[in-house]
């Protein structure tokens, strides 16, 4: 018997933007890279996630976030640079 799939299924690959991805979907079939241990560290404190767009930040940023909090201990804020936009004036 020979299996098909539809490949315009739009549940199939999981959502086009990391975002807005369901964490435990994403915890699902993210697969982790040497390069990604410093963010998924419960030692490491402060990490930046710089790449081009279309790359995976935000997708390691919500595993990372996942994988964080479910440990009573850690505390995570999740904030875009759009929601940053209205704390100040930030022209020139």
């Amino acid at each position: 018997m020979k299996a098909e799939v539809d490949f315009y299924d739009s549940e199939l690959f999981g959502n086009d933007a990391g975002e807005d991805e369901d964490p435990e979907v994403l915890d699902s079939y993210f697969i982790n890279k040497v390069e990604f241990n410093k963010f998924l560290s419960e030692k490491v404190g402060l990490c930046v996630a710089r790449a081009k767009k279309g790359m995976g930040k935000s997708a390691l940023l919500n595993r990372m976030a996942y994988s964080l909090s479910k440990h009573d201990s850690n505390i995570i804020i999740k904030v875009t640079g759009n929601d940053l936009l209205g704390l100040g004036d930030f022209q020139g």
